[in-house]
């Protein structure tokens, strides 16, 4: 499976949420988780959704990443934030804006 193709049905999966407890306000809810870690993904590397699919590992740091964000959706922000280790390891194989 290819990031990009990634649904909230997958995501729902990778939370162990049953798909048809899902309301519409919740699904859009974690549609707009992936799509966040999708554009994270592609930000953080600097490769296009197109250069991340030829990666199979980057499924799983999407779905890692979406997972933290719905997982954590009601936290209040920090000054100082941490980038969950997984993602940030599978991501930085790929990253070529690095500074």
């Amino acid at each position: 499976m290819r990031a990009s193709s990634l649904t909230a049905d997958d995501l729902a999966a990778y939370l162990r949420i049953m798909p048809e407890d899902l309301d519409d306000a919740e699904r859009l809810m974690l549609e707009g988780f992936l799509d966040a870690a999708k554009h994270y993904a592609e930000s953080y590397t600097g490769l296009s959704m197109e250069e991340l699919d030829r990666h199979p590992d980057i499924t799983p740091a999407v779905c890692c990443l979406a997972g933290d964000f719905y997982t954590n959706r009601d936290m209040t922000p920090t000054i100082k934030s941490t980038v969950n280790r997984t993602v940030k390891s599978i991501l930085d194989m790929y990253s070529v804006n690095l500074l």
